[in-house]
């Protein structure tokens, strides 16, 4: 299984806004200011306040769901067993790619 190692420092991430959603037949990238990328070929699950709400199986049907994260700030970011990336935006809603 892939995924992250927990003890990759992320930190780099926090502040960052969210300035492009782009959708792929396979995958999505989220384009944050500071030339930062993060490309997603796997589920996606939408969180707010901390409970997941929906998850993504496939990345067409996020696009409705992701382009409210735009101009929205990156406020936490972490990595949860197993190697799951999760990330708190501002508007307190966030994503656990």
């Amino acid at each position: 299984m892939y995924g992250l190692p927990d003890h990759t420092d992320l930190s780099f991430i926090k502040d960052k806004a969210l300035l492009q959603v782009c959708i792929g037949f396979n995958e999505v990238i989220l384009n944050f200011d500071g030339n930062i990328s993060i490309t997603a070929q796997t589920d996606i699950a939408h969180t707010l306040n901390g409970e997941i709400t929906a998850v993504y199986k496939a990345s067409i049907p996020t696009a409705p769901m992701l382009v409210r994260f735009l101009h929205e700030s990156v406020t936490r970011v972490s990595i949860q067993a197993p190697g799951t990336l999760v990330l708190q935006f501002s508007n307190n809603e966030g994503l656990a790619i």
